[in-house]
């Protein structure tokens, strides 16, 4: 497996959280990234700050690897390439990538629509598109083996989210995509998980936090914030999938005003539980456990 990233869901979420002060509230902003680590790996001890998007490549690599997809439609200098097809106009930027054992290279690469001067114009609601391809060096440079263009649609603000890679099992590489945003003060982080086996596909979508803390007031019934770290466990099962574990902790309160103005907090219940997700040939679907994250 490769190794688990360091980043905790809560760092990452907090410095969205920490972004979307300044935005405004009706407008999701930078994707939060689930936490993912092996099964055997002890929860991070601290926070830390978020890896770059990219961490399996150098920028020059990432260069060749878009010139080698786009061509002339690729500008280094602004490091995306305008793809134009008929009256649409695709901005497409390299996300994130990766070197397979079998000598082929992964690159994910983000594509939204843009405007006849070349400028992204996703709204908060419009997803990212997913694009993946495949690519190999030769002696002649970059040769791209194969494209899954249009793979799916998901993220806010034209942005797929970023890339968390995992091993789903024995020679089973596969890739998390998290994104979310604030709507409103309810903050809502989910996690798209995918498999590149013949084809690219979708194995689920899941929730990996939510918190209502920018919408609490005395007047709510219930506030809360519950967060999911994701680990696999490291027997496959016949499915040649291993199961996913959801580590939940978080808690529901209410809040009163304080004599100085300030909410005072009443603590009326803490989570903490694991679910197990099991793959059922389609989609990894919950068989033990239940997802106490409360919907927005």
């Amino acid at each position: 497996m490769h190794p688990a990233p360091t980043t905790s869901t809560r760092a990452a979420c907090l410095a969205a959280m920490m972004f979307l002060a300044a935005c405004s509230r009706h407008e999701a902003g930078p994707p939060p990234q689930p936490a993912v680590r092996s099964a055997a790996s002890a929860p991070a001890a601290a926070a830390v700050p978020a890896p770059a998007r990219t961490p399996t490549l150098t920028q020059q690599e990432g260069k060749e690897w878009m010139r080698a997809i786009f061509e002339d439609a690729y500008d280094p200098a602004k490091e995306r390439a305008l793809v134009v097809e008929g009256e649409f106009r695709t901005l497409m930027t390299l996300t994130s990538g990766i070197k397979l054992t079998d000598g082929r290279t992964v690159a994910i690469v983000n594509g939204v629509d843009a405007d006849e001067d070349g400028n992204d114009i996703g709204g908060y609601a419009t997803p990212g598109t997913l694009n993946v391809y495949f690519l190999k060096r030769s002696d002649k440079g970059w040769e791209v083996l194969e494209r899954r263009e249009d793979v799916a649609q998901v993220g806010v603000r034209g942005d797929i989210g970023g890339v968390e890679w995992v091993t789903l099992g024995p020679g089973k590489q596969g890739f998390i995509l998290g994104s979310g945003g604030m709507w409103q003060g309810y903050l809502l982080a989910t996690a798209d998980l995918f498999a590149l086996d013949d084809e690219t596909r979708h194995l689920g979508a899941f929730r990996t936090m939510s918190d209502s803390s920018g919408a609490c007031t005395a007047e709510s019934e219930d506030c809360w914030s519950v967060e999911a770290d994701i680990r696999f466990d490291t027997t496959a099962q016949p499915g040649g999938y291993a199961d996913m574990l959801f580590d939940y902790h978080g808690k529901h309160y209410r809040v009163s005003e304080g004599k100085d103005g300030k909410q005072v907090e009443h603590l009326t219940s803490t989570v903490k539980q694991t679910a197990r997700w099991r793959f059922d040939g389609k989609e990894y679907v919950l068989v033990s456990g239940t997802d106490p994250m409360p919907e927005i």
